[in-house]
């Protein structure tokens, strides 16, 4: 583990347990939709984005670097920021490095992924 912090790896097993809560990789994917549509709730903005979770001050992004730029990652969460704390932007943390993972499609296939944290930074 790089400087993924212990609160971070503990954000992502309890969103992975949370998400796939028994089923098929149909039901995770019907699940993971219909999460991510309550924090992106603009379809454009889901482009790319595998699971979005908020965790207290954080949210924890998995998106596919095939299909949209870390930049671009970034970007789609202006709104939920702006929602969260009016003034705010959607930050990388730079102090945590962006991981390389392996997630499921609806298919059960394997797909490689990045995963980062993203914040919300007052403008201020």
């Amino acid at each position: 583990m790089t400087t993924m912090t212990f609160k971070t790896l503990l954000v992502a097993v309890l969103a992975s347990l949370l998400l796939s809560a028994c089923g098929t990789p149909k039901d995770f994917a019907d699940r993971r939709a219909r999460h991510n549509a309550g924090i992106l709730p603009d379809p454009a903005d889901r482009v790319g984005i595998h699971l979005a979770f908020p965790f207290s001050d954080i949210l924890l992004v998995t998106y596919f670097a095939d299909q949209i730029s870390e930049e671009e990652a970034v970007s789609r969460f202006t709104t939920f920021c702006a929602h969260k704390e009016p003034g705010s932007q959607p930050v990388k943390r730079e102090k945590d490095e962006t991981e390389d993972v392996t997630v499921q499609d609806e298919h059960g296939n394997e797909l490689p992924a990045k995963r980062m944290i993203v914040e919300c930074r007052s403008a201020s």
